[in-house]
C-alpha cells in the first residue's frame, strides 16, 4: 500500500522528465549495450562452431587410429565383418592418424580435442617407432591447460614408455618414480611395474625387487602382481621382504582388466 502517493507520483514524473532530456543518451547507451550483447553472442557462436568443427576433425582422427589393418586391402576381419576404413599396413594407418590429429592441433589448438589431439600425436609417434618427436608431443601436451587428472598421468607414463622402449633405462626410471607415488590406482599398478622392470633392466636388483613388492602387496588383485611375483624370484628376492609374512600383506585389490597400452 502506498502511502505517499504524491511523491511517488512526483518521483516518477521526474523520472520520466529526465528520460526526455536525455533521449539521446540513453538510446546511444542502449546501443553499446547491443553492440556488447551482439559480440558476446557472435563470441560464443564461434566458439561453439570451433568445437563442432573440432570435434568431428577428431573423430574423424580417431577413426583413422582405431582403422583395421590388412594387407589384402579387403578389410574383412577373422569374423567376416567388412571394415569400412582399412589400412593396408600398420605405418600407413599410424602417418594417416598423426596427420589427422596434427590438423586438429593446428587449427584448434585451444580447444580441448586441440589440446587431446597433441598427446595422439605422440601415441602415433610411438607406434611409428618415432621416440623423441613422441616425447616432445606428451611435453606440449603436458603444458596445456588440459585439467583430466588421468590423462595428464598417462602423457607423464607415456614418456616413461618412450625411454623404455629406447633402452634409457634410468630416464624411465626417473620418469616413472616421479608418478609412482601420486599416480591414480587405475594407473599405479603399471606404472609400479614399468619402473620395476627399468631399474630390473638398469641392474638396479634390489630396487626393482623393492618396487615389485609394493606391486605385489598393495594390489594383489591385480593381474600385473602375478608378474610382479614371477620376476621378483628370478632376481632371487621375496615381494614381502625378508623376515615378512606372505600371508599379511598390505593389500589393496585393485581388479584390473587389462594392463596399459599407451598405443590402444
Amino acid at each position: 500500500m502506498l502511502k505517499q502517493p504524491d511523491e511517488f507520483v512526483s518521483t516518477t514524473t521526474e523520472a520520466i522528465s529526465w528520460a526526455a532530456e536525455h533521449y539521446r543518451l540513453l538510446v546511444a547507451v542502449g546501443a553499446a549495450l547491443l553492440v556488447v550483447l551482439s559480440a558476446v553472442l557472435i563470441v560464443r557462436n564461434i566458439q561453439h562452431t570451433q568445437m563442432v568443427k573440432a570435434n568431428e576433425l577428431f573423430g574423424q582422427a580417431n577413426v583413422a587410429y582405431n582403422a583395421f589393418v590388412d594387407p589384402t586391402g579387403e578389410g574383412v576381419d577373422a569374423e567376416g565383418v567388412r571394415h569400412q576404413m582399412v589400412f593396408k599396413t600398420e605405418q600407413d594407418k599410424f602417418s594417416k592418424s598423426l596427420e589427422s590429429f596434427e590438423l586438429v592441433t593446428e587449427k584448434y589448438p585451444d580447444t580441448s580435442v586441440g589440446m587431446l589431439s597433441l598427446m595422439f600425436c605422440g601415441h602415433c609417434l610411438v607406434k611409428l617407432g618415432e621416440y623423441e618427436r613422441a616425447r616432445e608431443y606428451y611435453d606440449r601436451f603436458l603444458k596445456t591447460e588440459f585439467d583430466d587428472l588421468f590423462m595428464r598421468q598417462l602423457a607423464q607414463s607415456s614418456i616413461g614408455e618412450t625411454y623404455m622402449a629406447q633402452s634409457q633405462w634410468d630416464a624411465a626410471s626417473q620418469s616413472f618414480e616421479l608418478l609412482s607415488n601420486e599416480a591414480l590406482d587405475s594407473l599405479r599398478p603399471s606404472i609400479l611395474f614399468n619402473l620395476g622392470m627399468s631399474q630390473e633392466l638398469g641392474d638396479k636388483t634390489d630396487q626393482a625387487i623393492a618396487t615389485y613388492g609394493t606391486l605385489v602387496r598393495e594390489y594383489a588383485g591385480n593381474p600385473l602382481a602375478k608378474s610382479a611375483m614371477e620376476r621378483t624370484a628370478a632376481l632371487g628376492g621375496s615381494p614381502f621382504g625378508s623376515g615378512a609374512n606372505p600371508d599379511e600383506p598390505n593389500i589393496r585389490l585393485m581388479p584390473m582388466d587389462q594392463t596399459l597400452d599407451i598405443g590402444e
